[in-house]
C-alpha cells in the first residue's frame, strides 16, 4: 500500500555531483564582479526518498553523496535511528567508523594524486604525470592507497561502491575478524606510503601563498577525531546541535536556467520537487556568510585528536595554525590520510563482530536529522516519517553548499595576481583553487566553466 504519492514526474535524473561555473567581470584591470554557482543535481534525486520505507530509503540517500556513498547511507541511517529510537551498539558504531575510513582512505587517495597533484604540477591529468619516469612511482602509490580503501570498502559494505549491508539498527551482515585481519598487511604498508604522502606533497608541490581569514567549521566530538558527532563547533565561537541546523544554514536550491550555449541565468527560487525542463538547473543556497569546512577545517580545530603517527607528521610539515591558506588543503588531507589508516588498523585489531548484526525495528512517526564528516567536509540529512515508516519529507546539505560562499570570496581575493595570464592560465589557476575544496571527479563534462568579461 502507497501510504505518500512518490513524483510521477522527473525531468532529469543525474549523477549528484554537478558543474561549477565561475562568472567574472573585469573592469580596467580589476575585478568588479564574480559569482561562482555550483549547479547541483541533487534535487532531482531528494524526491525519490518522499514516498520510501525507511529500510529502503538509505539506499537512496546514498546516490545523493555523489563520490562518498557510505557516508550519505550512514547518515540518513542516523537521522531515521533518532525517530525511531534505535541506539546502535559500541560493536555496530565501531564498524560503521571503519566503513567510513575506508571511504576517507579512497577519497583522500584520489584526490591527492588523481587530481590535485597532476595540476600543482601543471600536467592536463594524472595519465600525462605517470608518464614522466620520476613521478609514476608516485601515480602507483596513490593508486595502491586507493585500492586498499575501496577493498575494505567492500569487505564491510559488500560491494566496493555503494554499501548493501548498512540498515536501520545494524548492518545485515557484519565480516568476520579474518577478512579484516587479511588487511592488515596492507594498511600497514598503507600507513608508512601515507606518512610518505605527506612529505611527499609538502616538499615537491608548489603550493601558491595565499592566506585569507576564514570561518573554520567541523563536526566536534569530546574524544574522537570527528566523523560521528551531534555538534557544529567554529573557529570563531559557533557551536550548536544538529537538530539546530536549518537554523543557522539554509536548506534549498535556485533554480537557473541554461540556454544552448550554456550560459546560466537565475530565474527565481527553485523548490526541489524535481520538476521543469530540460534546460534547467539548481545551484545551491548556501549561508549568507563565508565558511570553510572539510580537511584543513577539521585540522584546524581538532588535530590535538589525530593518532600519534598523524600528529608527528603534521609535527613535521612545519605547518603554522591557524592555518588559512586553503591551498594546504592537500597537506591535511594528508594528514588525514595518516589518521584514517592508523585508526582502521586499530579498529580492526580490536574488532568484534557485533552480535546481533541489528537491532530490531517498528516503524514510528517523527522527524530526524544527523550530521557527519564527509571527506570534503559535514553532510546534513533531515528526515520525517509517518506511523507508517514511510518518508514524508527529506533533506539534504553537502559539503559543497558549505563551502560555496567561501569558495567565491577565495577566488574574488585570488584573481587580482592572475589577471596578467591569459585565459587559460586563469583556468587552470582557478582550478586548483577549487579542487582544494572538493575534487574534479564529475559526469558532467567540463567540470568548470569560465567566463571573463572585460569591460573598458
Amino acid at each position: 500500500m502507497n501510504y505518500h504519492k512518490r513524483p510521477d514526474k522527473v525531468n532529469i535524473v543525474a549523477h549528484a555531483q554537478a558543474r561549477k561555473v565561475i562568472d567574472i567581470v573585469v573592469e580596467n584591470g580589476k575585478v568588479t564582479h564574480l559569482q561562482l554557482q555550483r549547479l547541483e543535481l541533487s534535487p532531482f534525486v531528494e524526491p525519490f526518498l518522499r514516498g520510501q520505507e525507511f529500510q529502503e530509503a538509505p539506499t537512496i540517500a546514498a546516490r545523493i553523496s555523489g563520490s562518498c556513498p557510505a557516508t550519505g547511507q550512514l547518515n540518513f541511517i542516523n537521522a531515521l535511528e533518532k525517530i525511531l529510537g534505535v541506539s546502535p551498539d559500541l560493536e555496530i558504531r565501531n564498524l560503521r567508523r571503519l566503513l567510513i575510513l575506508a571511504t576517507w582512505i579512497e577519497t583522500h587517495a584520489a584526490h591527492i594524486y588523481l587530481y590535485q597533484a597532476p595540476k600543482f604540477l601543471h600536467y592536463d591529468n594524472v595519465l600525462a604525470m605517470a608518464n614522466d619516469p620520476q613521478l609514476k612511482p608516485q601515480v602507483e602509490r596513490g593508486l595502491r592507497l586507493k585500492k586498499i580503501g575501496r577493498t575494505l570498502l567492500k569487505i564491510i559494505g559488500g560491494q566496493k561502491e555503494y554499501p548493501t549491508t548498512p540498515c536501520v539498527g545494524g548492518f545485515y551482515t557484519t565480516p568476520s575478524p579474518q577478512e579484516l585481519q587479511s588487511l592488515k598487511a596492507d594498511l600497514i604498508w598503507g600507513l608508512n606510503a601515507a606518512a610518505e604522502t605527506v612529505e611527499w606533497v609538502t616538499t615537491n608541490l608548489p603550493l601558491p601563498d595565499f592566506k585569507s581569514e576564514r570561518e573554520f567549521v567541523s563536526l566536534w566530538h569530546p574524544i574522537e577525531y570527528p566523523i560521528f558527532g551531534d555538534r557544529l563547533t567554529s573557529s570563531k565561537g559557533l557551536t550548536i546541535p544538529a537538530e539546530m541546523f536549518r537554523n543557522h544554514f539554509p536548506i534549498g536550491s535556485i533554480k537557473y536556467a541554461a540556454n544552448g550555449n550554456g550560459n546560466v541565468n537565475g530565474n527565481g527560487n527553485g523548490n526541489g520537487n524535481g520538476n521543469g525542463n530540460g534546460n534547467e538547473f539548481y545551484a545551491l543556497s548556501t549561508p549568507n556568510q563565508p565558511y570553510h569546512v572539510g580537511p584543513l577545517a577539521r585540522i584546524n580545530l581538532h588535530r590535538d585528536k589525530l593518532t600519534p603517527q598523524a600528529a608527528q607528521s603534521l609535527a613535521a610539515t612545519k605547518l603554522t595554525f591557524p592555518n588559512s591558506n586553503p591551498f594546504t588543503g592537500i597537506i591535511a588531507r594528508s594528514i588525514e590520510l595518516v589518521h584514517a589508516f592508523e585508526e582502521a588498523y586499530d579498529l580492526i585489531e580490536h574488532y568484534t563482530p557485533p552480535q546481533p548484526s541489528r537491532k530490531p525495528v517498528d516503524p514510528r512517526p517523527g522527524e530526524g536529522s544527523s550530521l557527519i564528516e564527509s571527506p570534503h567536509g559535514p553532510l546534513y540529512h533531515y528526515c520525517c516519517l509517518n506511523q507508517h515508516g514511510i518518508v514524508q519529507q527529506a533533506q539534504v546539505a553537502t559539503p559543497a553548499s558549505l563551502n560555496l560562499k567561501q569558495m567565491e570570496q577565495d577566488l574574488r581575493r585570488y584573481l587580482p595576481r592572475l589577471l596578467t595570464l591569459n585565459a587559460q592560465e586563469i583556468y587552470h589557476y582557478c582550478q586548483q583553487l577549487v579542487d582544494s575544496y572538493e575534487p574534479s571527479i564529475t559526469k558532467t563534462t567540463p567540470f568548470l566553466s569560465l567566463k571573463i568579461g572585460h569591460k573598458h
